[in-house]
């Protein structure tokens, strides 16, 4: 009897030991997705960014950063938002209602006001965003529009 508690004992160890190397992997497979994911949004030319569950940025990509960075070249301060106080508001109020916040929104970037299609989608422990510069898209349709108004003209 005394034999097979301490075999019980070194199996309850052994499993134990399992069940903490099983963790371990798991929780470094997961970090090693994280990394792939944040490598895939720092390759796009459009800001993303990751919030906490207080709201707060916890990360965002490198199209983000370089799109707060002022004249001066100084890195911008980690909490710094892309959108106004207003559109922060009105994001947070659709995600906690919808799950979703889909939006044009306008942005300061290099000192010129920009137009964005964002989204924001709440996550397990926060949230995760995009936004798509349209200044292109409108830069090219205001030309169009342009191009037809001296045809229709002619």
């Amino acid at each position: 009897a005394e034999a097979a508690r301490g075999q019980v004992e070194v199996l309850k160890g052994e499993i134990a030991e399992a069940q903490s190397q099983l963790q371990r992997a798991q929780a470094a497979e997961a970090q090693a997705e994280l990394a792939g994911y944040h490598k895939l949004l720092d390759a796009l030319p459009h800001p993303a960014w990751v919030r906490g569950r207080d709201g707060r940025l916890v990360w965002r990509n490198i199209a983000f950063a370089e799109a707060l960075e002022p004249k001066d070249r100084k890195a911008p301060d980690p909490s710094t938002e892309l959108f106004d106080r207003a559109t922060l508001r009105e994001a947070e109020e659709a995600r906690v209602s919808s799950g979703l916040w889909s939006a044009r929104a306008h942005a300061t970037v290099g000192g010129e006001r920009r137009p964005f299609q964002a989204f924001e989608v709440l996550r397990d422990g926060g949230a995760i965003g995009i936004a798509l510069d349209l200044s292109e898209s409108e830069a090219l349709r205001t030309e169009k529009d342009r191009q037809n108004r001296a045809y229709k003209a002619a």
